[in-house]
């Protein structure tokens, strides 16, 4: 059985905003994978068990991901391909599973019909709060919160927080972060939170990275993604150090 951390209990706040940052990291043109990977759906699986009003909250990002899940899908040459993923799945059930995975914080409302993309796309909603629904992501990535708190596979857990750090750092949650549309104190405060559950681990084998610590060096930060998407999107210095408010900046 593998070895969990247990993170704090989070607050509805927390869940939100970790759920967002998640789904922002699903939401990236430019690399696909977080769609389907479990680092991500694992923890958002456990976040819509632990606050089922999510999907509710974060139901202006749900047209994006339908518009991405179609594109996809047209898609055949793409590396990875969605089509010839789901092509390649054993049967109905399996296929049915991934596309809920996919969707993930948002929940099929309706019978589910894979007849078409569109028929598909039109099975997932944001108006409802999300049912009790669990999924089978492998015996690595636990999707079910154990005594109403979120639990990470030790061995990914620095791997699951970079997926995270991505999210929070693309485009799409950058723009929304200084524009004021997150719950930001909630937002700092899941960071500080798999900051300090990454440091008590550390003497478990987990090695800390950049961004893994609550102090961050300029050089580190000149040399990152965060740093190239805040330059692309010309983040003045200000707004930069409000988006790296989680962090103390050193040397």
């Amino acid at each position: 059985m593998i070895d969990l951390i247990h993170l704090p209990k989070f607050g509805a706040a927390e869940t939100i905003e970790l759920s967002r940052m998640l789904l922002a990291r699903k939401l990236m043109p430019q690399d696909r994978r977080g769609t389907l990977s479990p680092m991500v759906n694992a923890i958002l699986a456990q976040c819509v068990l632990l606050h089922a009003p999510i999907p509710v909250a974060l139901a202006a990002w749900l047209p994006r991901l339908k518009d991405q899940f179609i594109q996809e899908l047209s898609d055949a040459d793409a590396d990875p391909s969605l089509s010839r993923f789901l092509e390649g799945l054993e049967n109905d059930a399996a296929r049915e599973s991934t596309i809920r995975q996919y969707f993930l914080p948002y929940p099929a409302v309706q019978d589910f019909e894979a007849s078409s993309p569109q028929s598909i796309v039109e099975t997932f909603s944001a108006t409802v709060n999300f049912p009790y629904f669990t999924f089978d992501m492998g015996p690595l990535y636990p999707t079910m919160p154990a005594d109403g708190l979120i639990v990470l596979p030790r061995p990914f857990a620095n791997s699951i927080f970079d997926q995270i750090l991505i999210g929070r750092h693309s485009h799409i949650h950058l723009e929304l972060l200084r524009s004021g549309g997150t719950n930001k104190a909630a937002s700092d405060a899941v960071i500080h939170t798999f900051i300090d559950a990454l440091k008590a681990s550390s003497g478990s084998g987990l090695e800390l990275q950049p961004f893994h610590s609550h102090q961050l060096r300029h050089s580190d930060f000149a040399q990152s993604f965060a740093y190239t998407q805040m330059m692309e999107l010309g983040m003045s210095h200000e707004e930069m150090v409000a988006a790296l408010s989680p962090w103390t900046l050193v040397n």
